[in-house]
């Protein structure tokens, strides 16, 4: 017998164990994702008919919380997850909301030379034939969807955006104070796939503290698990990302300075709640190429400049109107100082109520805007 009406969610989570070797930047959207709702169920994937049908018994509609799902001309490892969840939709068979939905590819990727693993085109279709419409985040994703005959995508952004931008909202005015780095700190975020020399040079020269989500190395170093005559042994048994490694060869940063700053400056966390309160401590300015490491800092009413290094981060960026820079036009700044001079939120906020409507709107032909909770109806009942 069907229960009343709730919505249970997939996807990535709103919180990890400590030490998950996940990447903790999906717990920001997952935490906002479901935040907008009340009484929200955590649903398994299991697809055994028993599973299936106690799913069934307690929810009516679907939440697939998922970032990074169509990999462009390459295969992700977790491939046989789509397989599974796949799988999953099909026998369960209910409406699917999707929620910050996107693809990875390089910066000026055609859509013409784009190829999506078959195994995740199917995940995608699966989708679509239980969604009124697909929130992605950005046109670059649309038309890919498009390529594979999806055609009920719409741009949406992603829903920490607007999460954060209901927090800010009344307060906004403090987006557009002067970052003062002899008196507020300034938080960075490095990614694994480009070249972030430059931005390393930046971050030590200003003193930045890392946030990690990843960063495996650095975490030990930082809980004192790796110790300094360990990480300096010749070889490379602890691993660093190939442009860290350069830098070394080169001179531009020894390993025993490096390892100073990291033990002094490198912090990483798995609740939502502990990286907002991180942030809201003294904090001025945050910059990097981690999108949703940003985003918490903005959560926190910390201006944030987003850097621009592929399609997922521009194509945010783009949509939603966050201040942003080319990753490649880092070699013309020494500072975070500098680096604030562009972190204007005007434009941000120009557009916000604008972007708010559209994902409200999508909340409401999907029909889960049912199942908004008390704090943001009024926000979002269109």
């Amino acid at each position: 017998m069907q229960n009343a009406s709730k919505i249970g969610f997939i996807g990535n989570p709103s919180g990890l164990p400590h030490g998950s070797k996940d990447n903790t930047g999906n717990i920001v959207h997952g935490y906002a994702a479901r935040s907008f709702f009340k009484d929200w169920v955590k649903v398994g994937t299991n697809t055994s008919a028993d599973n299936i049908a106690r799913t069934r018994e307690s929810i009516t509609h679907l939440g697939f919380v998922t970032a990074t799902m169509l990999h462009v001309n390459r295969t992700p490892k977790y491939i046989a997850s789509h397989e599974n969840v796949a799988d999953f939709i099909e026998k369960l068979d209910l409406p699917v909301t999707t929620f910050g939905f996107g693809c990875q590819a390089e910066l000026g990727q055609s859509i013409k030379d784009a190829k999506v693993d078959d195994r995740s085109v199917r995940l995608l279709k699966a989708i679509s034939d239980r969604a009124e419409s697909i929130a992605v985040r950005g046109e670059f994703t649309a038309e890919l969807c498009n390529k594979y005959g999806v055609k009920n995508v719409e741009v949406i952004g992603c829903q920490s955006a607007y999460f954060g931008g209901l927090q800010n909202r009344d307060r906004k005015d403090a987006f557009f104070n002067k970052f003062n780095a002899s008196e507020e700190k300034s938080g960075v975020y490095l990614s694994l796939g480009p070249d972030e020399s430059k931005l390393l040079e930046i971050a030590i020269n200003s003193g930045s503290n890392i946030i990690g989500q990843g960063d495996p190395t650095e975490e030990r170093i930082s809980t004192g698990d790796l110790s300094r005559e360990d990480f300096l042994k010749n070889g490379n048994a602890h691993w660093e990302p190939p442009y860290l490694l350069r830098m070394f060869e080169s001179g531009k940063v020894s390993k025993s300075d490096y390892f100073n700053y990291i033990k002094k400056s490198f912090y990483k966390f798995y609740t939502v709640e502990d990286w907002v309160n991180h942030f809201s401590d003294g904090y001025g300015f945050c910059y990097g190429t981690r999108f949703h490491g940003n985003m918490i800092a903005f959560w926190a009413g910390v201006p944030s400049l987003w850097i621009a290094h592929d399609m997922r981060t521009f194509e945010l960026c783009e949509h939603l109107k966050l201040p942003y820079i080319m990753h490649d036009k880092l070699q013309q700044f020494s500072s975070a100082d500098e680096l604030y001079e562009l972190c204007d939120y005007s434009s941000y906020w120009n557009a916000f109520d604008n972007r708010l409507s559209d994902f409200a709107r999508y909340l409401k032909v999907n029909n889960v805007d049912q199942f908004l909770s008390e704090n943001y109806r009024s926000s979002l009942i269109v």
